[in-house]
């Protein structure tokens, strides 16, 4: 039996994008697929296109918002409309304003998960600026890797790759089952709501395919998007304290011998994020103290970082007082 595949489309004011989004899904080769779309309160003309779609394509399920919820929440939504059919199958995501560029996508890698008996696979992609139509590599697979490889998650090298990174939830495709059992979903009321859901998948998942394609376009650089906003959001970078406490719940209602020990190994890796947005978070002395108190807190010191990441460590550590103290000034003088 050819399992089902579930694609999520959450929507917002995306009319310029959304027609590309749909047909590049409605024109894949899998046999089996579910189109779940989720208007998210459009102010454009996304509902009325997606009304049409519609009525044209039997496999597309459409749902829409009176009130804005935001994309934790309308993913979360998605997740369990397509959990309702209690049969095997697999969800992935597609956001509104991006595509794919294969019509083979699904079809290749959900083969190979099948004969691979592996409950996730994920892909790399291609970064579309919106602005300057420049293309390239979003993140490239550890030592460079060409060819789908299934593997056991206690494999040091994979999960050093997958903690280490935030993958985002469009390139993964992952098994109902999975979700279902561990309860997975996005994080809500943050603007990072995605860094639970990677965490939780790679958390519960046994075997994870990886395959170097760039079939799915991700548009980046969008007017509003978090990237493009300016320095007086840099407030908003303090979501991310949100997302780990999420992170820690989900692991406190994991069945682990030693959650503390899970959650000083997780922590070790989401660290290198919180040291990429510290430079941007705004008071960036404050997010540093966030970032010390958890340090603190799991007893971290440099002998617990891989010699790859140790310098990340050594730059928290030695962070100049004096950026902190000139932010503080520049901050107070606002």
């Amino acid at each position: 039996m050819v399992r089902e595949l579930s694609v999520i489309v959450p929507t917002y004011n995306v009319d310029k994008y959304i027609e590309q989004c749909l047909d590049s899904i409605i024109g894949q080769t899998y046999a089996n697929l579910e189109i779940i779309i989720i208007d998210d309160a459009s102010t454009d003309s996304t509902p009325k296109i997606i009304k049409e779609y519609a009525q044209k394509d039997g496999r597309i399920r459409a749902f829409y918002h009176e009130k804005n919820m935001g994309a934790g929440p309308t993913r979360n939504e998605g997740i369990k409309i397509a959990l309702n059919r209690k049969h095997p199958g697999y969800i992935t995501f597609v956001d509104g304003d991006d595509y794919l560029h294969d019509v083979h996508h699904y079809a290749d890698i959900i083969l190979t998960m099948a004969t691979s008996d592996c409950d996730v696979a994920y892909s790399t992609a291609t970064e579309l600026d919106a602005a300057t139509g420049h293309k390239k590599p979003l993140y490239s697979m550890p030592g460079g890797m060409n060819k789908f490889i299934c593997t056991q998650i206690a494999c040091a090298l994979l999960q050093e790759d997958l903690f280490n990174s935030f993958i985002p939830p469009w390139t993964k495709i992952v098994s109902k089952e999975l979700i279902r059992k561990n309860n997975i979903r996005f994080s809500v009321g943050n603007q990072f709501e995605d860094v639970l859901y990677h965490y939780s998948v790679i958390l519960s998942a046994e075997r994870i395919l990886q395959i170097n394609t760039r079939a799915y376009y991700y548009r980046s650089n969008l007017p509003g998007s978090l990237t493009t906003q300016s320095a007086a959001a840099g407030e908003k970078y303090f979501d991310l304290f949100l997302a780990w406490l999420d992170i820690e719940k989900f692991i406190d209602q994991q069945r682990s011998s030693d959650k503390y020990l899970t959650k000083q190994f997780i922590f070790k890796y989401f660290l290198l994020n919180l040291k990429y947005w510290l430079p941007k978070s705004r008071p960036s002395y404050q997010f540093y103290k966030r970032i010390k108190s958890l340090m603190r807190k799991y007893g971290l010191t440099r002998a617990h970082f891989p010699k790859k990441i140790r310098s990340a460590y050594d730059d928290l550590i030695i962070y100049p007082f004096w950026r902190i103290l000139k932010q503080r000034i520049r901050d107070a003088i606002k």
